[in-house]
């Protein structure tokens, strides 16, 4: 216990929050609270001598590729969603499927500072992931 407590107010300190509440319906993008702040870097001073001392970088690379595949599953789901509601049969899923994708693209270079600043904070709220392999897009 005394070997692993920091490491889990470490991680306790990364996936519980206290934010500050703001006009955005969205509370996973409301900002930690200064407090909040304050808290996790104390904890994560004082305990070092209660770390492990052993690499997360394994365990985050198996995190980040279970977010990967639920992310990807939840894409599929709301992607069928959406070719259930404009009445695709199952032999036009395919092409539904390449047409949203350009679509989406479409939408994102529309918007090139919009997406930007999104791409930027959904890297900066999976910070904890990093470290690990990068995935090559092409």
């Amino acid at each position: 216990m005394f070997d692993g407590f920091g490491d889990l107010m470490r991680y306790a300190g990364e996936v519980v929050r206290y934010a500050e509440p703001n006009n955005d319906p969205n509370r996973s993008r409301w900002p930690n609270h200064l407090l909040w702040e304050m808290v996790v870097a104390e904890m994560n001073d004082d305990l070092m001598e209660m770390r492990s001392g052993a690499d997360p970088n394994p365990m985050k690379e198996v995190h980040k590729e279970t977010h990967i595949a639920l992310l990807m599953r939840n894409i599929l789901g709301t992607s069928l969603s959406l070719a259930a509601l404009n009445g695709v049969a199952f032999d036009g899923v395919g092409a539904f499927l390449e047409k949203t994708g350009h679509d989406l693209k479409c939408m994102a270079m529309g918007d090139p500072s919009k997406t930007e600043k999104q791409l930027k904070d959904a890297k900066d709220r999976y910070v904890f992931m990093s470290d690990t392999r990068s995935r090559k897009w092409g």
